[in-house]
């Protein structure tokens, strides 16, 4: 669910100035210092307790300190809900659906200034307000003329209501009560203004926002007090093991409530058996069921909590085959399980609310990533999400709309500073990882997850491929982290490849021999520009096996030919093109599938001389060439 459409942000931190529009969920992806948990920081000043807090120094943009315009501002867009404000739509049900802009305006330090603002307001009766400390004669005076305490509840607001209807004003009680000011009627030219007001007071406080963050402290440990526990038992210290007693309590493990005395009651003053059938057959097991439900995929078998009495303290250990203390168990665990059961235990009351998460699943393999991410789902159904990333696991790739992607890689106009701006996916059409922006703000190529990369060398065959590591790893001309070289299986192949390649955003350098198949294919490669196709040679006929010392060549042979004598006839000469060597030595009527053989067997020879006497070649055809690909690359 949505609550905030949008948070415009004025000289916060690293944000001069960008409006970033919010989804029901939004992935905030960015490098490190990117500017992530800025906009998090700023979402969270609409929490009750950070409401009328002035904005600290370091909140402020450090570009703008001594400039005129230095104001902190952040204007949130919300469209207002029953959940939002319940008591004025219940009064006014026009302003249900309506957007409002709610504003936090001030300087560091000082006491900020709360605003609402709406665009057209809708029509309705009289707003009457009640003076100050009248409320309860009023009511008095209503009840007294006959309208019934039920009525009043119904009708009158916490200090207002709207006339018309069975209120009529101009009729006692409430003539006398305008007339004695305890009641007074707003005039229409700041009606406007007050309706704001009542609507940022009870917006305020009816927002219900919720920051998490990993914490280390709320890990749970070994073991622990239990007398302790019982006394403390809504101590943030102690926030883990509530949790575990919430999350089986919901799942009708016991019906008590958990506070001081019924803890001690059940888990103190009772029996060794009552006790153990309490922690191990009731709390532990139906702490197990949720766990394992959202454990799916990571750890890949099933993890037991073992819950235990032991001399006066509550004991924990997971199983999974081996008996393990929680403190021993993977960062990435432990990370897992506080998050889980912090809000797993918060489930049924979690309605509603914003929920601000920094950084989740950090230290997950890939697959407990996914797991945090369904999970992170499961909470978007009542709550709207926003989460800070870098992880790509952690992006819904069924929803790209919900990906904001930060960058400071550009000065703010008019500033010396590289400021935050936020984007979204350009294409969502397309695979999110087509997105380059995105690529780099998660900080991949694309080379780190498949042999595709930016910029892509496309070539005929696995030995052409081969040969060009091989001598570039000699000459480090390019740089193997940006760019890949892909083998596309033939040199028609080539143009299928680069079609598919270039649709999808990266760009491509293709690679032909300067024989009969390899130009027919570069002549028809209609998808790429001229400049970025090559031939291995100018010279006719020749294949990038030509560009090697002829030994290399002749040394191969020479050891297929043994391997293979019965189907190779004696060769007077050698000479290039070399390729044309092995064709005219086949001997009639061998079948495709030997005559490939022979020729693999020649290529994986040819590849073993040369890379084990590499630094004996001077290889400069292929050293040119490399030269070639590297400035057309630049």
């Amino acid at each position: 669910m949505k609550i905030i459409e949008s948070i415009e942000i004025v000289n916060y931190k690293s944000i001069i100035s960008d409006t970033i529009e919010l989804d029901d969920k939004t992935a905030l992806v960015g490098a490190n210092e990117s500017g992530k948990s800025n906009i998090l920081g700023a979402l969270h000043h609409l929490e009750v307790n950070n409401q009328k807090k002035p904005f600290e120094q370091n909140e402020q943009n450090i570009s703008v300190k001594h400039s005129s315009a230095s104001s902190i501002k952040l204007i949130y867009k919300i469209r207002l809900t029953k959940s939002l404000i319940p008591n004025l739509v219940k009064l006014v049900p026009e302003l249900e659906g309506k957007l409002i802009c709610l504003s936090k305006i001030g300087e560091p330090n000082d006491s900020p200034v709360w605003t609402v603002e709406i665009d057209k307001l809708p029509k309705f009766g009289n707003l009457v307000i009640i003076s100050p400390g009248e409320k309860t004669k009023v009511l008095y005076h209503l009840n007294k003329g006959g309208f019934k305490k039920e009525w009043t509840d119904e009708n009158i607001g916490s200090n207002y209501f709207i006339g018309g209807g069975e209120i009529k004003l101009n009729a006692n009680p409430f003539y006398k009560l305008i007339q004695s000011k305890q009641l007074t009627v707003i005039k229409d030219e700041v009606k406007k203004s007050k309706i704001e007001s009542l609507i940022k007071d009870e917006l305020l406080k009816n927002l219900r926002i919720y920051f998490w963050k990993y914490d280390p402290e709320n890990y749970l440990k070994e073991s622990i007090s239990l007398e302790e526990f019982c006394k403390n038992v809504n101590k943030k210290k102690y926030a883990s093991v509530t949790g575990i007693f919430k999350i089986a309590r919901d799942e009708n493990a016991f019906v008590f409530e958990l506070n001081t005395t019924s803890l001690r009651k059940n888990l103190i003053e009772t029996d060794k058996t009552s006790r153990a059938n309490l922690l191990e057959k009731k709390v532990a097991k139906q702490f197990n069921k949720i766990f394992n439900r959202f454990l799916r995929t990571f750890w890949g078998s099933r993890i037991k909590l073992k819950l235990n009495y032991e001399e006066n303290d509550l004991t924990f250990r997971f199983d999974d085959g081996h008996d393990i203390p929680p403190e021993y168990r993977s960062d990435g665990f432990k990370w897992f399980l506080t998050f889980m059961i912090n809000f797993q235990a918060k489930e049924k009351s979690l309605e509603n609310y914003i929920l601000l998460i920094d950084e989740p699943g950090g230290n997950l393999h890939p697959r407990g990533q996914k797991d945090a991410l369904s999970f992170i789902n499961k909470l978007n159904k009542k709550n709207q999400v926003i989460y800070s990333t870098h992880q790509t696991f952690l992006i819904d790739k069924n929803h790209p709309e919900s990906i904001r992607i930060l960058d400071r890689s550009h000065k703010f106009r008019g500033h010396d500073f590289y400021s935050t701006k936020v984007h979204n996916i350009r294409n969502e059409k397309n695979h999110i990882l087509r997105d380059q922006l995105l690529r780099n703000s998660l900080g991949f190529t694309l080379s780190d997850i498949s042999p595709i990369n930016e910029i892509n060398i496309l070539v005929e065959g696995t030995f052409d491929r081969n040969v060009l590591y091989i001598c570039n790893k000699r000459f480090k001309i390019l740089d193997l982290n940006l760019v890949s070289v892909i083998d596309c299986g033939k040199a028609t192949n080539i143009k299928f490849s680069a079609q598919q390649y270039l649709n999808s955003g990266l760009k491509v350098i293709c690679l032909y021999d300067s024989d009969y198949d390899g130009k027919r294919a570069m002549s028809e490669n209609k998808y790429v520009k001229d400049k970025f196709k090559l031939l291995v040679s100018n010279k006719s006929n020749q294949t990038i096996e030509d560009l090697l010392p002829s030994e290399v060549f002749e040394n191969a042979f020479q050891f297929i030919y043994k391997k293979h004598k019965e189907n190779l006839k004696t060769v007077k000469a050698i000479k290039n093109p070399y390729m044309n060597v092995l064709h005219t030595s086949y001997k009639a009527g061998l079948t495709k599938e030997v005559k490939n053989t022979i020729k693999h067997d020649l290529e994986d020879k040819m590849l073993e001389i040369l890379e084990k006497n590499i630094t004996n070649y001077t290889l400069e055809f292929i050293e040119h060439k490399l030269l070639e690909i590297k400035e057309l690359i630049q």
